[in-house]
Formats: C-alpha cells, structure tokens, sequence
C-alpha cells in the first residue's frame, strides 16, 4: 500500500476559493492522505464549507480556531496535525493537478536510501492563473530539467524557485530548523526552504501539478519589493552570512550577474 502523506491548507475568509482547493486534493489519483484544513478564525463562510466537506470524507482534519493568529501560526499549528512524514502545501487559492501527489511520491521514491535520507523537499513547475485578464502562464523551474534534479543551494541566492502551493515538505525536515519561522514578516517561504537546504537536499521537477492563481502582481511573478519584503530579505541575508561558508563568495557572483549587461 502507498505511503500515507499530508496535505496542508490554511485559510482566512476563503469562501471564493475552499471549494476549488478542497475538490482538487479530494480528486487526487493519490488516495492516501490526510487533508489538514486549519481555519485561522474566518467570518465568512469558510468554515461552513469545511464542515460540509468534512462530513462526506472522512480523510479530512478539520482544525478551527475562532481566533485569527496568522498565517505562520496556522502553517505551523497545521504540521503539529499532521501524522505522516510528507507534508504537501497547498495555498487556498491555489489548487493541484490531479497527479500532483502520485508524481510528487514517485520522484521520492526512486531516489536511492541515502537520497531519501538527506531529503528535505521537492518543488515543482507550476502554472500561474491571472484571474483579472483571464490568462494562464507556465513557470518551469529554472536550473531544473524533467529528470531527478538537485536544485543547489546558492540557487536561493536569486529567489525561490518554485510557488509553496507545488511543494512537499519531508516533516523531519520542518521540524529541525523549528518549522516555520516568525522571524519574518514577509518572504516566509523563502526564508522556510533556505534554512532546509542548508540542511538537507532540495529537489524540483519541471512537471506541471499545480496552479497559483493571481488577481494582481505578486513578487514571484513581478520581481517587485516594497520597503517591508526589503526589511525581511535582509534579516535573511544576515542568516545566510552566519550560518553559510560561502555566503560572500555567492553574494559577489549575484551581484555581477545582476549588474551584468549581457
């Protein structure tokens, strides 16, 4: 029988969005999971239709909490639910292919004993959906190809290669570096997979199983930072300064990539 994995979704007033998000994990090819919905105090009817999903399949975990405390909270009060080693997240706006999971466990367990030991996550491509103007565009993962791929670590020099919604976290992982940090207010994805892959190995594949939807411009896409995403990059950059040998050394290689005129 295959290995029973987590989903994990946090919501706030996500009433236009649960139900799409719920119905693409409910229609996984995958069969065994757990799907974790920890609900982080909506006013809406979020939590109505929750409940009414949670009556009809019994795999769903239904974590409500009448008290809005965040979305690092939510994230983290989630993985204390899960019971499996992986972990796969799903932004509430966002939604999975139906092989999402099963590409996602296979590519994990072709990878040899000692891969699988130093595992940490796997990313995928993923399509980006603008709501607004109704168009659809892929994003495969740079430095990634459609076989095993290690994605090296000053790769997270130049952003996060992957959207959250397409990864899949290993649990041991999460909780070494004290799952998600508080440190930051902003780029917490980011910051999350950086301290994993100063630990443990990161892959991604350029297999397309999921989509981010939009309704405006978002830095993953765009590139833009305001004065609070700039704050937080630097705490991230001090981390990288105290806690990887190279940091320097990478820092100086982007810089001149960036300023490069070719």
């Amino acid at each position: 029988m295959s290995e029973k994995v987590s989903v994990l979704v946090t919501v706030y007033n996500g009433e236009s969005y649960i139900e799409k998000c719920i119905t693409s994990v409910l229609n996984q090819a995958y069969i065994n999971f757990e799907l974790i919905i920890v609900n982080d105090g909506s006013q809406d009817r979020t939590a109505e239709i929750v409940n009414k999903y949670e009556s009809i399949d019994n795999r769903i975990v239904n974590v409500f909490r009448s008290e809005n405390k965040g979305r690092v909270f939510s994230l983290n009060e989630g993985i204390e639910n899960c019971t499996t080693n992986f972990i796969f997240i799903n932004d509430i706006d966002d939604f999975s292919s139906k092989e999402r999971l099963s590409q996602s466990m296979n590519f994990y367990n072709q990878l040899n004993p000692l891969e699988q030991e130093e595992f940490g996550l796997l990313g995928t491509a993923s399509y980006e959906y603008d709501e607004k103007n109704d168009h659809c565009k892929k994003y495969s993962i740079k430095f990634g190809s459609m076989n095993r791929k290690k994605i090296p670590e000053w790769r997270l020099y130049f952003g996060i290669p992957f959207v959250h919604s397409s990864v899949m976290y290993s649990k041991k992982a999460l909780n070494s570096i004290g799952s998600f940090t508080e440190e930051v207010s902003s780029c917490i994805d980011l910051f999350t997979i950086i301290k994993i892959a100063n630990k443990y190995k990161i892959y991604g594949i350029n297999e397309f199983l999921c989509v981010r939807s939009v309704n405006n411009d978002s830095f993953f896409t765009s590139k833009n930072i305001d004065k609070k995403g700039l704050y937080n990059m630097e705490i991230i950059r001090n981390w990288q300064g105290n806690n990887i040998k190279y940091h320097k050394f990478i820092m100086t290689l982007h810089y001149l990539i960036k300023h490069s005129k070719y």
